[in-house]
């Protein structure tokens, strides 16, 4: 990969250096991935639970070989505050998107 991963000034946004992996994740859990917000592009998939519960798994663009991701709640119970944030190498990103899920998951067992 080229060693100036990631946004620069006037540049695409550099999705395409993780989106194998981030379509795979997306395919395994089946999520819907959605891939803009405001004309942007974005990455970011909706979790819901049982007890109506919505979560986002958002993911930043990769920027100098690492990758940035965060969890939130949308909608929680008694509107409880809900935020998460992994900050990985890029060759981390599948295991990073698993323990996101799995952090969602977990909290809403609380």
């Amino acid at each position: 990969m080229a060693e100036n991963q990631g946004m620069n000034p006037g540049q695409p946004v550099a999705y395409e250096l993780v989106d194998n992996v981030i379509n795979a994740w997306v395919k395994r859990h089946a999520f819907t991935l959605f891939d803009e917000f405001g004309g942007l592009p974005r990455r970011f998939v909706y979790l819901s639970g049982d007890e109506g519960e919505c979560c986002q798994i958002s993911i930043d663009p990769p920027v100098f070989g690492e990758i940035a991701l965060y969890a939130f709640g949308v909608e929680t119970r008694d509107d409880e505050e809900m935020e998460m944030r992994w900050q990985v190498p890029l060759t981390d990103l599948e295991r990073a998107l698993e323990d996101a899920v799995t952090a969602v998951k977990h909290w809403w067992l609380r």
